[in-house]
């Protein structure tokens, strides 16, 4: 941990706030914006959160997605990271984008992708597919991104 105390609880705050601002946003949606699940998870799930490095961002999000949603899936650019974080945070349900085709068989109501500036647009693209078939199974679900 070599982040300040007060640059993360700033991280952490802001992030919740965004999410909580989407969950709010997607409970006042009418079905007439559902209809187009691509466009509805652009403009009503879609949270993107940016600091600078060094600001806690990481251990945030596992927080706030441990704390506010029931089956949260973390995203990481590499396998490495990806299983540095899963012991350090003991987390369950930490993958690599690398292996996206793994989550199709999974259920979740938010998906965090962590340094997301490393994803190619192609693999952004995939997320977000995901993120399609997973919202179609829950009332309300965040995908973020946190760089």
């Amino acid at each position: 941990m070599t982040y300040s105390k007060k640059a993360y609880s700033r991280t952490r705050s802001a992030l919740k706030a965004l999410i909580q601002n989407s969950i709010e946003g997607q409970a006042t949606c009418s079905d007439y914006h559902r209809d187009n699940v691509l466009s509805y998870i652009d403009s009503w799930c879609t949270v993107r959160m940016t600091g600078p490095r060094q600001s806690g961002h990481t251990t945030a999000m596992v927080e706030v997605g441990r704390k506010m949603f029931k089956e949260p899936i973390f995203l990481f650019h590499s396998c490495a990271f990806a299983k540095n974080c899963k012991e350090r945070f003991e987390l369950e349900r930490a993958f690599s984008v690398n292996q996206l085709n793994v989550l199709r068989g999974y259920s979740c109501d938010a998906l965090f992708v962590d340094c997301s500036f490393f994803l190619s647009p192609a693999i952004e693209e995939e997320i977000r597919r995901l993120a399609v078939a997973f919202s179609l199974k829950h009332k309300t679900f965040c995908l973020v991104f946190v760089q």
